[in-house]
C-alpha cells in the first residue's frame, strides 16, 4: 500500500518550503498544509481532504496570539501565510471548466465549498475573538490578507449557480455575513468602497484577485469569475466607480463580445451599470501653456459621451446576433 503523502511529517524547525514561509513551528505547519493545497501533482481528494482536516485541527488548537504572530517582527509573517492559505482554499473550492461536462462534477464542488466555508467561519471567529484583545494587535493586518479571498469564495458559492447547492449556499452566506461583521461593514457596498470617506475599501483588492481570470485566455476556465465580477460591480455605484473605470471596462467588453447569449447579456448588464454610474460631464485639468508659467483649464472628454456609444453598439450587436441565430 502506498503511504499517504498527506500525512508526511512536517519540515524540521528552521527549514522552509518555497514561498518565503515563516520559520516558526506553527508557520511550518501552515506551510505544509499550503503545499498540499497548491501542489503541482494531480488533484488528489485524499491528500487535500487530509490537509483540510489538519487545518481544522490547527485552527482549533491555536490561540489567536500565536495564530496571528509575526506581523511586527518579520516581513509577511503569519498574516501573509494565512492569506496564502485562504487564497488556496478559495481556489480549491472554485468550479472549473472541466467539471461542467461531468455529471457529478458540480456536486463535488458544492461538497468542497461547504468544507472550505466551515474553515473560513472558524478562522473569522478567531479574528473576531481577537477584536478586543491586547495580545492580538495584528488583527487588522490579518484581515487585509484574508478579506479578499474570503469575499471571492463567499460570492462564488452564495449565488444560485449550477455548482451551488442549498447547503453550500447557506454556508457561503454565513461566511459573507461573518466577514461583514468582522470588518465592521454594514453592507457589501460598504465593504467594497469603504464605509466612509477616510476608508479606502476593498474593491481594488477584489478586482486584483479576479484579474488573472478575466483576460481573453483565462476567463472561461473558471465559470464563476464572470459572475463574481458582475455581481461585485453592481454593488459599487457613483461616485466610487469613477476611479476604477480602466479596471472594469475591459472585462465588461470582453464578456459582452462573446458568442454565447448568456455572456452577452451579462456583459451588457455590466456596461449598462458603468454608463449609469460613471459621473458625466467634462472635468477641467490645469495645464501649463509653456509661456511664463501661465495656466489654463482644458476640459476632458465627457466620460459618458465615450461610454454610451459603446454600450449602444454592444446592445444592438447582441440583439442582431440573436436574431440571426434564430
Amino acid at each position: 500500500m502506498e503511504p499517504d503523502s498527506s500525512r508526511e511529517s512536517p519540515p524540521r524547525e528552521g527549514s522552509s518550503l518555497p514561498g518565503e514561509c515563516p520559520s516558526s513551528a506553527l508557520g511550518q505547519s501552515f506551510s505544509q498544509i499550503l503545499h498540499h493545497l497548491t501542489g503541482q501533482e494531480p488533484r488528489r481528494s485524499k491528500t487535500r481532504n487530509a490537509a483540510l482536516q489538519d487545518l481544522d485541527a490547527l485552527l482549533e488548537a491555536t490561540e489567536c496570539d500565536k495564530l496571528f504572530e509575526g506581523s511586527g517582527t518579520s516581513p509577511g509573517g503569519m498574516p501573509e501565510m494565512l492569506g496564502k492559505v485562504a487564497r488556496a482554499l478559495e481556489k480549491y473550492a472554485a468550479p472549473t471548466q472541466e467539471q461542467e461536462g461531468r455529471e457529478d462534477g458540480f456536486s463535488a464542488v458544492a461538497e468542497r465549498a461547504s468544507a472550505v466555508g466551515l474553515l473560513f467561519i472558524k478562522l473569522l471567529r478567531k479574528v473576531e475573538s481577537a477584536k478586543n484583545s491586547l495580545v492580538c494587535p495584528a488583527r487588522k493586518t490579518v484581515l487585509r490578507h484574508l478579506a479578499g479571498p474570503i469575499y471571492v469564495y463567499a460570492v462564488t458559492h452564495s449565488l444560485e449557480q449550477p455548482w451551488t447547492r442549498p447547503t453550500s449556499q447557506d454556508v457561503a452566506g454565513e461566511v459573507l455575513a461573518l466577514l461583514l461583521q468582522v470588518t465592521e461593514c454594514g453592507s457589501v457596498a460598504g465593504f467594497l468602497h469603504g464605509e466612509n470617506e477616510d476608508e479606502k475599501g476593498r474593491f481594488t483588492l477584489v478586482l486584483g484577485l479576479l484579474k488573472p481570470n478575466l483576460n481573453k485566455e483565462s476567463w472561461k476556465k473558471n465559470p464563476a469569475t464572470k459572475h463574481v465580477f458582475s455581481w461585485t460591480l453592481q454593488q459599487v455605484t457613483r461616485p466610487w466607480l469613477n476611479q476604477h473605470l480602466e479596471r472594469i471596462l475591459p472585462p465588461s467588453l470582453l464578456i459582452s463580445d462573446d458568442y454565447q447569449t448568456e455572456n452577452k447579456v451579462l456583459g451588457v448588464r455590466c456596461l449598462h451599470h458603468i454608463v449609469l454610474n460613471v459621473v458625466s460631464g467634462p472635468c477641467p485639468v490645469i495645464c501649463g501653456d509653456g509661456r511664463g508659467g501661465v495656466t489654463r483649464l482644458y476640459p476632458v472628454v465627457d466620460v459618458t459621451a465615450v461610454l454610451l456609444p459603446v454600450f449602444i453598439y454592444v446592445l444592438l450587436a447582441g440583439f442582431l446576433l440573436m436574431l440571426l441565430g434564430d
